[in-house]
């Protein structure tokens, strides 16, 4: 799920065997670590994927790190969520 890696650089694609170009090791960091702090029982994938997509949302106001998250996610066969934050 690993978003900041990338196709051309041994990183991995989506679903679709898509490239996903990656954000940055701070800023995955930083939504990972955001992300594990709303931590919830039961924690599962799928609520991970909610959390930090919810942690992108204040330090990241635009749509192109959540939908780097989004294709990671999803890359790892975690689908959309309800209750999972859209871009405005």
């Amino acid at each position: 799920m690993w978003p900041r890696t990338s196709r051309s650089s041994g990183g991995s694609g989506n679903e679709a065997g898509a490239a996903i170009t990656g954000i940055g090791a701070r800023k995955a960091g930083q939504f990972l670590l955001t992300g594990l702090n709303m931590k919830t029982a039961p924690w599962t994938h799928a609520n991970a994927r909610v959390a930090t997509l919810r942690a992108m949302r204040a330090p990241f106001t635009g749509c192109a790190e959540s939908n780097v998250v989004r294709a990671g996610w999803s890359g790892v066969n975690v689908p959309a969520q309800s209750g999972e934050p859209t871009c405005p």
